[in-house]
């Protein structure tokens, strides 16, 4: 009699473990089949997830307008798949439902008076530059960065002159290369040069600068010497983006600001909301988002899901 209880207790205690197994594979499952982009449009380049409002044409519904059109390329079949943004004519790294995106930023080399390929210029696009995310940086000796905004001087940097090697942690003390934040809301970015000590010598060809992700630099240099750096033509850099309210895109809008969160417990539906954004002219932009708890693409109109649980099943 004994022998049969500790059986039966042994055969519920296997059951109730494959229980929360086959739960937790299950949930983990249907994660990753997270709806991000639109019904019968291209999900993925490569590896690289695609969540609406950006999308792959040739369908026109899969992306919010053609600021948000992308392109999905391949030179070969052994060759990787690049992504890009076709009207911003940038190659996009990573791309996220939260109001950001990744994409490669040229370096901009100095030499007697050459100023090297500047940042692409976003004026009138739902892109700017991150001011969270990103560091205006320079590697250079005893001369003056600066970084402009169309007419305007917005940041700098100079660094002194000691040794031959640099490295992250010089940047941050600015030994031979120097760092600065940049303010928000820039659509437009342009970097110079100048001889620090005004003593009219001959710019060198070795200095450079470049906005770049910080994230990003401290992973990728933080044990190495910048060397690396001048045979690379360009570095990540995050964009902020959001969906911009004018004339053309106002019946667009009212899709999304139906959409209110009705402030009850664990109510998984997007909430959006529309902010004024003042740079050169003061403008509108619609910003959605999952409430705390819920993750998922709140810009397709359909409700967020608890991160504990993942997505209903369909």
């Amino acid at each position: 009699m004994h022998d049969k209880m500790q059986y039966d207790l042994l055969v519920h205690l296997v059951l109730f473990v494959l229980l929360l197994w086959s739960s937790s594979t299950t949930t983990a499952a249907s994660r990753a089949e997270t709806p991000m982009a639109k019904r019968n449009c291209p999900t993925h380049c490569g590896d690289i997830s695609i969540p609406y409002p950006f999308g792959i044409g040739p369908n026109k519904d899969c992306y919010f307008d053609e600021w948000f059109e992308m392109v999905c390329n391949q030179s070969s079949s052994t060759s990787p798949h690049k992504l890009y943004l076709r009207r911003a004519q940038l190659e996009v790294l990573n791309v996220y439902a939260n109001g950001t995106l990744r994409v490669n930023n040229p370096i901009a080399f100095f030499c007697n008076g050459y100023r090297g390929q500047q940042p692409a210029n976003l004026s009138g696009s739902p892109f700017v530059y991150s001011e969270r995310h990103n560091k205006f940086t320079a590697v250079s000796c005893d001369y003056l960065t600066m970084v402009s905004s169309e007419k305007y001087l917005v940041g700098g940097c100079r660094s002194i002159c000691e040794g031959t090697s640099t490295s992250p942690e010089d940047c941050e003390i600015g030994v031979n290369c120097c760092q600065t934040n940049i303010p928000p809301h820039l659509s437009v970015i342009s970097t110079d040069i100048e001889d620090d000590d005004r003593r009219g010598r001959e710019n060198t060809c070795n200095n450079y600068a470049f906005l770049v992700d910080q994230e990003w630099f401290r992973n990728n240099f933080m044990a190495s010497n910048f060397s690396v750096i001048k045979d690379m033509d360009s570095v990540p850099v995050v964009l902020d983006w959001s969906l911009g309210l004018d004339n053309t895109s106002s019946r667009l809008f009212q899709r999304f600001i139906g959409q209110h969160h009705s402030g009850v417990y664990e109510d998984p539906t997007p909430s959006c909301k529309i902010q004024n954004v003042t740079s050169n002219s003061t403008r509108q932009r619609l910003v959605c988002s999952c409430p705390s708890g819920f993750e998922g693409n709140p810009y397709l109109r359909e409700p967020c899901h608890d991160v504990g649980l993942g997505p209903p099943i369909v």
